[in-house]
């Protein structure tokens, strides 16, 4: 296994990451890593932050979607081994696959080797996959040689958008915005909202056949395409009514077309199974289908596969995603009439000299001015660049909160499982505990158990006091004082860029995180 990284943190200060975000208005594109992970969901109506890359809460009661459009390709590709590099007979575009092998397909989408590369599972496929090729096998004394044809499907689904012409806010959101509590609101539905996504769908499978001699039979190849494309029902039926039921009671009516279809079956079958046939699956972001089969045995179950692959795959809400489009609420027209950015009273500011001082008039009153009043696309670009900040102040003390909780948890149950009076008991005192992300990476009990001092956790707990209210006793500071300003300005007549309270907790933002205790807590002892 591979030995972990080591991670030097001199002080609990040096957790935080700076990161800057830019916000900007109308639709934004994400296609990125951000959303290939399958352990969120992306939801059409769904809140998202795009400052701290979260999904929220759901906040339309009544979703109607656009009609998608789908992108279908099917294609069927010999693999063959030169040296250390793999190709097809009409390869023009190299991929990388494995550590060593490249990959040329006829088209760069053929074979797309990467768009599922966050599945540990999946990479260990095609490695061995490609391992196969050329592969000596030794079968009742008789040496074989094995080769591989790849057939792909891929279908991608686009143009699935929410039509906010039919589709409304749930009623709690709704309560919200009618009481002007617009934190509240983003807090739950987040600054934006997924507006459209893509997603796409694959079926995979590996034909694995072997010669006796090392040159790939082209002619067998030739054969196994036109079994593959050949779609004739009554092909499937004499695999399912058996060869005598054709020979005897249906010969009759067959054309003569259809006799000869029925010969060559038998006979490639035959082939098949002396040349040792296997046919190897693999399919990702497919929909439930009940009735639906996917494992092949044969030539005609992998035809029948394909076919329920293709139904499983036309539903809208299913596939793996692969990219979304985010808008802000602030554009949605229902959002607007509830907030009433629209409407505005008149508001003054007291007039004051060079140096400071307040004018009066001659009663003694101050002298005031009318202030210009905001164009409503200021008021929107406030309120969307105030929410995201306000979002990701949460987002930092959630996760100090979180990070110090975690610390006190690994802390006890390194205790309580593998110390005794004190100390590590000998029979740990060589262990290693497994990377909770990265299975493959490990570190020594040992120095996780140094590491999670009583210091370092208390730090994790005062630097988050420190972030939120700063050094003031009273709590008056921090990002609690930058937050209590922002309200009383208006979240959105005003920007946390311009309002002094907030400067400090800018420079503070980030992305908190500690690796050790991420990665290693709660610790599950390598095996």
């Amino acid at each position: 296994m591979k030995r972990y990284k080591r991670f030097c943190i001199p002080a609990v200060s040096s957790i935080i990451v700076i990161i800057s975000v830019g916000l900007f208005a109308g639709p934004t594109i994400i296609r990125d890593n951000r959303i290939t992970d399958t352990a969120t969901t992306p939801l059409l109506g769904r809140g998202y932050s795009v400052g701290t890359n979260t999904f929220q809460s759901s906040c339309m009661k009544k979703v109607v979607v656009t009609e998608p459009s789908y992108d279908f390709t099917y294609t069927f590709d010999s693999l063959e081994r030169s040296g250390k590099r793999t190709t097809t007979r009409e390869g023009d575009v190299e991929r990388k696959v494995g550590e060593k092998t490249s990959v040329k397909t006829r088209r760069a989408w053929k074979w797309n080797w990467g768009q599922w590369s966050g599945s540990a599972q999946y990479r260990d496929i095609v490695k061995k996959t490609v391992s196969k090729i050329g592969k000596e096998t030794v079968i009742n004394n008789v040496k074989w040689y094995s080769h591989v044809i790849l057939a792909n499907i891929d279908l991608y689904s686009y143009y699935a958008s929410v039509d906010e012409a039919n589709s409304e806010l749930s009623d709690s959101a709704v309560e919200l915005l009618r009481n002007q509590d617009a934190p509240g609101f983003f807090n739950s539905c987040g600054p934006y909202y997924v507006r459209s996504i893509g997603r796409k769908a694959t079926f995979k499978s590996v034909f694995e056949y072997k010669t006796r001699t090392r040159e790939r039979d082209v002619e067998f190849e030739g054969k196994l395409e036109t079994q593959i494309k050949g779609f004739q029902s009554y092909v499937a039926s004499y695999r399912y009514r058996g060869r005598e039921y054709y020979r005897q009671e249906r010969a009759p009516q067959l054309t003569r077309s259809e006799k000869k279809s029925l010969e060559l079956q038998e006979k490639f079958s035959e082939e098949a199974s002396s040349k040792h046939l296997t046919i190897t699956t693999m399919a990702f972001g497919l929909g439930k289908d009940k009735k639906a089969t996917l494992i092949s045995y044969d030539i005609d179950t992998f035809k029948n596969a394909i076919k329920d692959a293709f139904k499983s795959m036309q539903n809208p809400r299913t596939g793996k995603v692969s990219s979304i489009e985010v808008i802000p609420w602030v554009e949605n027209t229902q959002f607007q009439t509830l907030i009433g950015l629209e409407k505005s009273e008149d508001e003054y500011e007291i007039l004051k000299d060079e140096k400071g001082n307040v004018i009066k008039d001659a009663a003694g009153n101050p002298r005031r001015k009318l202030k210009p009043k905001l164009t409503l696309y200021e008021k929107k670009h406030f309120l969307t660049t105030n929410a995201e900040f306000l979002m990701e102040i949460e987002r930092v003390d959630r996760n100090l909160m979180n990070m110090y909780y975690k610390a006190k948890l690994c802390r006890k149950n390194i205790d309580m499982q593998w110390k005794s009076k004190g100390k590590l008991k000998k029979e740990y005192e060589n262990s290693m505990v497994q990377n909770n992300r990265e299975p493959d990476e490990t570190m020594p009990l040992m120095d996780l158990d140094k590491k999670l001092t009583p210091e370092t956790i208390k730090g994790i707990y005062t630097l988050e006091r420190k972030f939120m209210y700063g050094e003031d006793p009273n709590k008056q500071g921090g990002a609690s004082a930058c937050i209590r300003k922002i309200m009383e300005e208006g979240i959105f007549k005003k920007s946390h860029r311009d309002i002094a309270e907030c400067q400090n907790v800018i420079e503070k933002m980030g992305e908190v995180q500690d690796e050790v205790i991420e990665y290693y807590c709660l610790p599950i002892l390598a095996d």
